[in-house]
């Protein structure tokens, strides 16, 4: 597996744990290849070298040059250090940590003159990384087993679609499976990683891209709704409700009609059982001003003038909005797909939600509240779904089956 670590980087400063072995290419030297080991400890800072080179340096005359790319390891195994590792971006808890990575480092330049950071490893080691970083280590064993099942199954799944032409083929953020790094392991998800070694969900013989997010809000959902691609017949919607537990109302799903008391009510779903821990994964509010939507409307479409209604035009059966109107006083916009709509909306905690305008004696939008459910986009499990079935007893394998129907 090739995971991107930091993409677009000015720089990048690392250690390793113990001797750190640097392999680099020397093209005027006849064996191409040439190797230096800096101390356990020692620095070295790469920095571009116009558009398509990196600068070594560590201190040391004979490192200070220009190279097309470095590779890296630590003696025995050991781990390698990186300062300022961007993590969550463009999210609201973003921010940069010094992370440790096993097995192999290679620097490259991006051809723009920005430097990408690779970690080079096996999958099992990667998900050692992935499954602490995807869900609490206090979990029920039962669930970080799912848990670890279903990552391994996006890895293969994926293919290395998602980032097609680059030269790595996941990344370490939400957009492919968050990645710690060998410093994320905890035992018992390791634990989990080693007892459910090699297992993957498949379909028709193909592996299962099982997605999954935080808090389905106790409706998970067809994934050609949130996304623009074809229906998956593992990735439809499912309740998330213990036998004779789930309300006769919801027995449709999550209609326009059943909305309003659906983001409202505290239901016993299995991910209300579990939030993590958080009052906002379940069930949230989010108010914003009539002068901050309007400045965003603006901002995007100054073409329909003055904002004068927000409008659910359309709902997928697991109750996410697929459809936003934005009505101004000179024409309209709409907002298509689960997470376009979140992001115009200040990064929404899901698309589940109904609207509660307040408005003046002029009628004029003065704030608009958002009551919503869940947290993530809601294909694929139940992240804490699957911790409130683990804490009820339900082996691994019932757990994936419930959230990836048909698949083995």
């Amino acid at each position: 597996m090739a995971v991107a670590i930091m993409v677009g980087a000015s720089q990048i400063s690392l250690r390793g744990s113990q001797a750190l072995q640097l392999i680099y290419p020397v093209w005027a030297s006849p064996e191409r290849l040439r190797r230096c080991q800096l101390a356990a400890g020692q620095t070295l800072r790469v920095v571009p070298q116009g558009t398509t080179g990196l600068r070594l340096d560590a201190g040391a005359p004979t490192l200070s040059q220009a190279v097309d790319f470095v590779a890296l390891r630590a003696a025995g195994g050991a781990a390698i250090e990186v300062d300022a590792v961007p993590f969550a971006q463009g999210y609201a808890w973003a921010g940069q940590a010094r992370r440790r990575f096993v097995d192999e480092l290679r620097l490259v330049s991006d051809g723009q003159g920005r430097l990408t950071l690779i970690n080079y490893l096996g999958a099992e080691t990667l998900l050692q990384g992935v499954v602490p970083a995807e869900m609490p280590a206090q979990a029920p064993l039962e669930a970080l087993k799912a848990q670890a099942v279903a990552a391994r199954s996006t890895l293969f799944g994926t293919g290395g679609r998602r980032h097609r032409g680059q030269p790595y083929t996941h990344c370490a953020e939400q957009h492919c499976q968050v990645y710690g790094g060998a410093g994320a392991a905890q035992a018992r998800t390791t634990t989990a990683v080693l007892a459910t070694y090699g297992q993957v969900l498949r379909r028709e013989g193909r592996a299962v891209e099982a997605v999954y997010s935080a808090n389905c809000g106790g409706f998970s959902e067809d994934n050609d709704a949130v996304w623009a691609q074809p229906a998956h017949p593992s990735l439809r919607h499912r309740a998330d409700f213990a036998a004779g537990r789930m309300p006769a109302w919801l027995q449709g799903g999550v209609g326009e009609a059943q909305a309003a008391a659906y983001v409202s009510e505290a239901l016993p779903s299995y991910c209300a059982v579990v939030a993590g821990g958080r009052s906002d994964t379940f069930r949230w509010r989010r108010t914003f001003t009539g002068a901050d939507l309007a400045g965003r409307v603006a901002k995007r479409w100054p073409q329909i003038g003055t904002l004068r209604e927000v409008v659910i035009a359309g709902r997928a059966p697991g109750g996410r909005v697929t459809l936003v109107r934005l009505q101004g006083s000179a024409g309209h916009a709409t907002l298509a797909r689960e997470l376009p709509i979140r992001h115009f909306f200040d990064n929404l905690r899901s698309a589940t939600f109904i609207l509660r305008p307040q408005r003046d004696a002029l009628g004029q939008l003065q704030a608009l509240t958002f009551v919503g459910a869940g947290w993530g986009h809601g294909v694929g499990m139940c992240q804490a779904g699957a911790i409130g079935r683990g804490h009820a007893g339900h082996s691994y394998g019932r757990i994936l089956a419930h959230y990836y129907r048909g698949a083995e």
